[in-house]
């Protein structure tokens, strides 16, 4: 039993760390274009979404940390839920870049 909640837990961390990472490479991409194009609105949309991203990894970094706090996850189960979060942490920092990058479009256009 206890077995079939951890596989699940596992799981919810894989999809939402596959969606992080969908939503981060589209930032990026969004950012580039934003900055090809020197677009003020397209960079908006980048860095309202920035807290889509924060929020997943919260939530990562919450599930990580309730997995590891049990004591009966086998050595692979803690390795994946302590990378789990490693990788969250690392695609939060490339939707930062995202958002910086757009915040520079703004700070340009202004001058």
């Amino acid at each position: 039993m206890r077995r079939r909640k951890r596989l699940k837990d596992l799981d919810h961390l894989r999809r939402d760390i596959d969606r992080m990472g969908r939503l981060v490479a589209r930032q990026l991409e969004t950012a580039v274009d934003a900055f090809d194009r020197f677009d003020p609105a397209l960079a908006d949309s980048v860095i309202e979404k920035d807290d889509l991203i924060d929020n997943l990894n919260l939530r990562v970094e919450s599930r990580s940390f309730e997995m590891a706090a049990h004591n009966d996850l086998s050595d692979g189960d803690y390795r994946a839920a302590r990378s789990a979060l490693k990788v969250a942490t690392n695609l939060e920092h490339a939707g930062d870049a995202a958002t910086h990058i757009c915040k520079h479009i703004r700070i340009m256009q202004r001058e």
